[in-house]
């Protein structure tokens, strides 16, 4: 699995995924605006936010957390 899809929960996951996000920017030499996996992580927040969706009807938090799980494997 991408570090991209992982919801940090730890201060070590917070130094996985910024060693992933170094190595796109070191690789690019820093020129990509948005690398490859910049979506995975905007799909990762979402899915974090599960609760919060569920708010407004369970159904949108199952949801996103179905596609979040849908993309990530």
């Amino acid at each position: 699995m991408s570090a991209s899809f992982l919801v940090p929960r730890t201060p070590e996951d917070l130094r996985r995924r910024r060693a992933a996000i170094r190595t796109w920017a070191e690789y690019s030499n820093g020129f990509l605006g948005r690398t490859g996996d910049y979506m995975n992580s905007s799909l990762t927040a979402l899915s974090a936010a599960e609760k919060w969706f569920s708010q407004a009807d369970p159904m949108y938090g199952e949801n996103i957390r179905k596609y979040y799980e849908h993309c990530r494997d």
